[in-house]
């Protein structure tokens, strides 16, 4: 048995594993990365990366399928799906080189194999040959990530019955598609399928979508996704899928009322559980929440010097929120003191109109604080919107009145994902309203909506109408 020594060892080279590598190995440690899969996790391979290639893909179909409006006249606009995939492999492949190369550059040993802990100071590796090896380590740093959740009973096949991952693979656009989930990951691919000419019908058990995001911003994007053409089934549960052939049968139960639907592909977006398996957690004593890894604040086990980050934590599930978490748990593993931050973390569904929200819930605000005001600012009345022909969206702010203290940012609309950067910096360090407001914004830009919609949480709308 060939022994190798290594004074940090990270399991799982996803934004997690590689951020921590990276820091850890830049604190002058030496630090082997132990991968299974491809470098970059879910997020860059099968996961965020390829899912927003595909959305820009969609939502530049829209905008062609507009043009008009803008006084110009081409022909009519057509998906290419191989080329569709090959630009989706293409960035795909250019930014895991990438990742190849920063971890190579900061000196980081890569490890091809499946890690498994011995000890709290030694990792296993078994190799894609065969071979055996075993790591020793000052500290360990666990970031395996997330699969896809199954659910029992349902065979996903990624043939018919599609996992997110399967179905970022197609050969070819499914004439109709059922996704079962109404989370952020369903409600992505309805709005990429949609957009690109397939019939999409989402089932959701919940009464509402995108459960924890703003209800009334989700209302209303609900209500454009059915203008596009998405059929919602809400407070629906799926009793069975059926797939023959070129067809598969989702049979399903809303309060009294049976439903037998029809599609050519199936998607199971049930959500993701933590990668845990196969570790050998529970033999070394790592304390666990269900399937996720139980840590602190400093990302620290309950075993001293065995850190974990990531996905394989539950929690928010992010890769920002993974980066942030593999930063903290290097640091405290090359020595430093120090803890992570969820005060601001932005929320973002990349639908077309997208839409992000940072901060306490609506909810949690009224229960918390004696008084808050609520300032709503329409896109429809921003210039920047009009030229771009995205009228549609809102911006919503949150104060709580007594130090106005800004408590929640919600956008829906164009390039939401990006605006709510501001946002989290504002809700990060606790400014108020005022502070937002005296900030000058540049015009026309959709980031004026943001004071626009703190104006009139203060009382003093300029641009648009004052209620009565």
């Amino acid at each position: 048995m060939v022994v190798a020594r290594g004074k940090i060892v990270v399991i799982g080279g996803g934004p997690a594993g590689y951020v921590a590598a990276i820091v850890a190995a830049q604190h002058q440690h030496e630090v082997v990365l132990v991968e299974k899969g491809a470098l970059g996790g879910t997020c860059l391979n099968v996961g965020c990366i390829p899912t927003k290639t595909m959305a820009k893909t969609a939502a530049l179909y829209t905008t062609a399928q507009r043009l008009n409006e803008f006084g110009i006249s081409v022909g009519t606009p057509a998906i290419e799906w191989s080329k569709v995939q090959q630009r989706k492999e293409s960035i795909i492949k250019s930014l895991r080189q990438g990742v190849t190369e920063l971890l190579k550059s900061n000196g980081v040993k890569v490890v091809q194999g499946e890690a498994t802990l011995v000890s709290p100071t030694t990792v296993q590796v078994k190799h894609p040959g065969g071979e055996i090896n075993e790591i020793n380590a000052n500290k360990i740093i666990i970031a395996t990530g997330s699969v896809a959740a199954r659910v029992p009973g349902w065979a996903v096949d990624e043939k018919n019955i599609l996992s997110s991952t399967g179905i970022l693979g197609l050969e070819k656009l499914p004439a109709s598609l059922i996704i079962i989930g109404g989370g952020v990951i369903g409600m992505e691919f309805a709005s990429i399928f949609q957009s690109l000419g397939t019939r999409v019908t989402v089932i959701e058990v919940l009464p509402r979508l995108l459960n924890g995001m703003d209800a009334s911003l989700v209302t209303l994007l609900q209500k454009d996704m059915q203008r596009q053409g998405i059929k919602f089934f809400l407070e629906t549960r799926v009793a069975s899928i059926e797939s023959r052939d070129n067809e598969v049968t989702v049979f399903c139960q809303q309060g009294t009322q049976q439903h037998v639907l029809k599609a050519e592909k199936v998607l199971v977006a049930a959500g993701r559980v933590a990668c845990t398996d196969g570790l050998g957690l529970e033999k070394i004593g790592i304390a666990m929440e269900g399937k996720n890894i139980k840590v602190n604040s400093r990302m620290e086990t309950n075993i001293p010097g065995i850190y974990a980050a990531g996905d394989v934590i539950g929690g928010y599930q992010l890769a920002h929120v993974a980066f942030a978490e593999g930063e903290v748990a290097a640091r405290n593993a090359c020595g430093e003191n120090c803890e992570i931050d969820y005060r601001g973390v932005p929320m973002c569904v990349y639908t077309y109109p997208e839409l992000a929200q940072v901060g306490v819930s609506q909810d949690e605000a009224e229960k918390e604080n004696a008084a808050i005001s609520i300032g709503e600012f329409p896109l429809m009345a921003n210039g920047k919107a009009l030229i771009e022909g995205e009228k549609l969206g809102l911006v919503k702010v949150i104060q709580e009145k007594t130090y106005g203290e800004i408590l929640r940012i919600s956008i829906l609309g164009s390039h939401a994902t990006e605006l709510i950067a501001e946002a989290t910096l504002a809700i990060h360090n606790e400014l108020t309203i005022e502070e937002l407001i005296s900030t000058i914004h540049a015009h026309p830009t959709i980031a004026e909506t943001l004071r626009e919609a703190a104006l009139v949480a203060a009382g003093r709308p300029i641009h648009i109408t004052r209620s009565r």
